[in-house]
């Protein structure tokens, strides 16, 4: 995530190539599923589901009602979680 994020406005193919060499994923495997585009329509959803409700950051989370936007400390998120649930 941190090389996809820190490179947002510079992504494309020989990019991912890139990356998928640099963390050891199998080049000819990854090739195949990035040119057969067959996740295309699931991203596609999930960027129109984010554009509706609302996200402008990465990371964002929904807990319960509440819209957290940026990173977090996990005893707060946990915090977070256990109010959404009524625990506290």
């Amino acid at each position: 995530h941190k090389k996809l994020l820190s490179n947002y406005f510079d992504l494309g193919y020989w990019q991912y190539r890139r990356f998928a060499d640099d963390i050891g994923l199998d080049r000819n495997e990854f090739l195949e599923c990035y040119q057969s585009e067959r996740h295309v329509g699931l991203i596609r959803s999930q960027k129109k589901e984010g554009e509706e409700r609302g996200v402008e950051a990465v990371p964002t989370l929904f807990i319960g009602d509440r819209k957290v936007e940026g990173v977090y400390p996990f005893g707060d998120v946990r915090f977070w979680i256990n109010q959404a649930l009524g625990r506290e």
